[in-house]
């Protein structure tokens, strides 16, 4: 049975506050964030002034993007108000809501002086409604967060919203990793991975693509890493099946077709010809036929070769003859070990969400 989160309604704002935090870029009190307290503080004075039961507790840096908010009290609760567009004040949370009703959260919306008319007529606040315990199931919370996590409110959202590949990456990670990640921590790398589309999460980087995508890309990583390394890095039985035997079969038959020709006019010491007497001992009576046993009798053409002629010789034939079929050797190796071996550089693994493959590379 999934476990139940019980937690009060403000709780669980104080969460998803937090949570926005820390995706929207944190608050710095360098001159461009104080010079936004002062004039936060500077909108603040007047009511502060005029309004006895209206006291401003601190200016609270938020992060960079929301700006600063005033912590104030109002006969002795407290509200946040935060700065909107043409030096108007937003209250968070007011009893005298103007905003709720435009599709915003609640809250009252005016210049400073509406405020101070507001307050200064002698409005009583409502009586306080006490939080209202909420239960979730744990997933139901987890989608709250999640749901946040992935709706910061900086311009690159708007872009990385729009990418599939970026999303779906920040899926896999808040639901396949665990980790807690926005769309704003998916950076677009300048560079690829092959042709698969290169994000920086944190330290971490990931390479995305479609499995199209993705097998094009182990295609050419496969490819380069041959031509910078040769055959000699794969596992030798494995590529034994993807030579070319045909070459080695003809050049079989053409060095036992030439052993036929050397001992055709051979003599032994009694003068009986070499070739006769070992076709006899084959039990055939003509050079076709016996050419097409002692072909028989040498078994595997390839095996046949190295022992003849050495491994080195071997390898020097295979590469001047391209005796490998590259194709089908790196569709085995991607059978055999997965996608993942290669163009995972962190831990060989595959991973997918949805329509698309993704690889830690770091």
């Amino acid at each position: 049975m999934e476990k139940l989160i019980k937690l009060t309604e403000n709780q669980l704002k104080i969460i998803i506050e937090n949570t926005i935090l820390k995706e929207t870029g944190e608050w710095a009190d360098d001159e461009e964030g104080l010079a936004e307290k002062q004039y936060l503080r500077d909108l603040i004075k007047p009511i502060e002034d005029k309004i006895d039961f209206f006291e401003l507790i601190d200016i609270v840096g938020f992060d960079k993007y929301s700006g600063p908010y005033a912590l104030v009290k109002i006969l002795d609760k407290e509200y946040k108000i935060w700065t909107s567009t043409e030096d108007l004040l937003w209250i968070e949370d007011f009893p005298i809501d103007n905003t709720s009703k435009e599709g915003l959260n609640p809250g009252f919306l005016g210049t400073p002086q509406e405020i101070i008319d507001k307050l200064y007529v002698g409005f009583q606040l409502p009586p306080i409604k006490e939080n209202n315990i909420i239960k979730l199931k744990e997933s139901e919370f987890k989608n709250i967060i999640n749901n946040v996590l992935l709706k910061e409110q900086d311009d690159d959202y708007n872009n990385i919203s729009e990418d599939p590949k970026a999303i779906a990456l920040a899926n896999f990670l808040i639901h396949d990793e665990e980790i807690e990640v926005g769309l704003t921590h998916i950076i677009p790398s300048e560079y690829d991975h092959y042709g698969l589309s290169m994000y920086k999460v944190k330290d971490r980087e990931y390479a995305v693509g479609t499995d199209e995508e993705a097998d094009d890309a182990y295609e050419q990583d496969q490819r380069d890493f041959i031509d910078d390394n040769g055959l000699e890095g794969f596992n030798q039985d494995f590529i034994m099946n993807y030579i070319d035997k045909e070459w080695f079969e003809g050049a079989l038959r053409e060095h036992l077709e030439y052993y036929i020709e050397d001992i055709k006019y051979e003599s032994s010491r009694n003068d009986e010809n070499r070739l006769e007497r070992e076709m006899a001992e084959w039990g055939v009576d003509n050079e076709e036929d016996f050419l097409e046993k002692i072909i028989d009798d040498a078994g595997d053409p390839v095996e046949d070769y190295k022992s003849n002629y050495g491994k080195e010789q071997f390898n020097k034939v295979v590469k001047q003859n391209n005796l490998i079929n590259v194709d089908e050797l790196i569709e085995g190796i991607k059978n055999s070990d997965g996608r993942g071996s290669s163009l995972s550089g962190y831990d060989g693994v595959e991973n997918e969400y949805g329509d698309y493959y993704i690889y830690r590379t770091n």
